[in-house]
């Protein structure tokens, strides 16, 4: 394959690394951001779901489950496990956040975008300086 650049094609799996750790940062941030609008998580929640305690500690799930896979993501442990869990809750979001008009800020191309570079790093794989396996 021809490349105006073909010394910079070793650093291939630097690129995938930049890429699993910026991920692994969007979702600590979109973590927080998901707690400071628990209120109408709720709210839209027990819209759908009849059951109190259940719309109450939606939030919560989500939160924890966007740190977990967030620092995962960032330090390359379990890697592919983690990009499956953020592609369900990116998505999750993009639903909460079509339903609900001014959730985040951010478009809908934001989040088709984070689900798609996560489902790249579900085949790619870690990169350099995690602690997966390469194989």
């Amino acid at each position: 394959m021809l490349s105006i650049f073909p010394d910079l094609l070793i650093y291939n799996l630097l690129g995938i690394t930049i890429l699993r750790v910026t991920l692994g940062f969007m979702g600590v941030y979109l973590a927080f951001k998901v707690l400071s609008k628990r209120n109408q998580i709720v709210e839209f929640v027990a819209s759908k779901i009849p059951f109190v305690f259940i719309s109450k500690i939606s939030p919560w799930i989500i939160f924890v489950l966007f740190i977990i896979s967030g620092g995962m993501l960032i330090i390359g442990l379990y890697t592919q496990i983690a990009c499956i869990v953020l592609a369900y809750l990116f998505l999750k979001i993009l639903f909460i956040d079509i339903f609900i008009k001014d959730f985040s800020g951010n478009t809908t191309i934001f989040y088709v975008g984070l689900i798609i570079i996560s489902l790249a790093l579900l085949f790619l794989g870690p990169g350099t300086f995690a602690y997966d396996l390469p194989f």
